[in-house]
């Protein structure tokens, strides 16, 4: 089959934008140094370069190399996409699978009909998967490990295994089985369908709210800071508790060091609890609170309980759900960091603009 290779050069970080990818997508980052673009399609694919811009309007099947700081910016791929090693990142719709590996800035999906597996990225907005979404955070030598990033998610239909989160978490749905390890403010509430497995480090003065389908493992770190409330309709292991409600359910509660973070959890089916440390304070089951009102976690020693019928404290101007943050201002970078990883999936900022407000964000 004949190919058509075209090659264009650009002084400045180009922007490359294709308007429709009929088939599957490669795109490729090489050196700084190289300021070449290449494209190989299938077929003549008609294209207009205009100042750092180059304009792809339609292909079938296409292989692209790029210089290390484009940044891409696709509205529909047909097939599968591959991207790797470019400054950012903004994909409308995919029809098949989504690889992006080693992004600089944010990368914003909409839409994606398969699996998603993303790796090394600095931040990410995904509004739609229709199969599962696989995230690993940077490898060790990277020189990105010690760096917070942006997680804004929405649907994900299928499983979701979220290893190396760190920063900040918006996780709306999980239809099938749910993984998240890392360390992450505050999020929830978080609907899982399937069984879900917590290996993470809780942030003191941050809620992690999570109602999940299925069982429960959570892990609790040596040395860490969290009150624990979960209402169990299934067995409970890993913490000593007594009998069953009547109505088959169990609410329990326990606290490890003095409790700064918070675990709220609705299990439908078992809990286990693994932890290196017995929680200072267990508390035998009792009966569930009604749907939408968790039980607070049993306080510190030293401290007054508060009402069963007293609300969490949070910020007057808090939404419903939010994570309590230790200080207004905190609180408020967080909102705006994912307000704007939205607001580039919403189409309103391009992934160039979300790149530049998240590195002033995170200063």
């Amino acid at each position: 089959m004949a190919h058509d290779t075209q090659t264009f050069t650009f002084d400045a970080a180009p922007t490359i934008v294709i308007q429709a990818c009929n088939g599957d997508l490669k795109v490729t980052g090489q050196t700084m140094e190289e300021r070449q673009v290449t494209v190989v399609t299938d077929d003549a694919t008609r294209t207009v370069q205009g100042g750092d811009q180059l304009v792809i309007e339609r292909c079938d099947d296409a292989r692209c190399s790029v210089p290390r700081d484009t940044t891409l910016v696709v509205q529909r791929i047909g097939g599968d996409a591959r991207v790797e090693r470019v400054a950012a990142l903004q994909i409308e719709s995919v029809g098949g699978d989504l690889d992006a590996h080693e992004v600089d800035g944010a990368c914003v999906f909409n839409r994606v009909g398969g699996d998603v597996r993303v790796a090394d990225i600095g931040a990410l907005a995904l509004n739609d998967v229709g199969g599962d979404l696989r995230l690993e955070g940077a490898p060790e030598g990277i020189g990105r490990e010690n760096k917070d990033m942006e997680f804004a998610l929405g649907h994900i239909h299928g499983d979701a295994q979220l290893d190396g989160l760190r920063g900040r978490l918006r996780l709306e749905r999980v239809d099938g089985d749910a993984t998240l390890r890392g360390a992450v403010d505050g999020f929830g509430p978080t609907s899982i369908g399937g069984d879900l497995t917590l290996d993470l480090r809780y942030t003191p003065g941050h809620e992690y709210q999570l109602a999940t389908k299925g069982d429960a493992t959570v892990t609790v770190a040596e040395g860490a800071n969290l009150a624990l409330q979960a209402t169990v309709y299934g067995d409970i292991s890993g913490l000593e508790h007594g009998r069953h409600a009547s109505d088959g359910s169990n609410t329990i509660r326990a606290t490890w060091g003095a409790g700064a973070a918070r675990l709220s959890l609705e299990v439908g089916g078992d809990l286990r609890v693994r932890s290196a440390t017995t929680p200072a304070h267990p508390s035998p089951p009792t009966p569930p609170t009604a749907p939408g009102r968790p039980t607070p976690p049993t306080p510190p020693a030293g401290t007054t309980a508060a009402s069963d019928d007293a609300p969490p404290t949070a910020p007057a101007d808090a939404k419903p759900g939010a994570a309590v943050t230790p200080s207004e201002a905190e609180a408020g970078d967080t909102d705006t960091a994912l307000a704007v990883l939205e607001a580039v999936a919403r189409g309103e900022l391009s992934a160039a603009e979300a790149d530049d407000l998240l590195s002033q964000t995170s200063r």
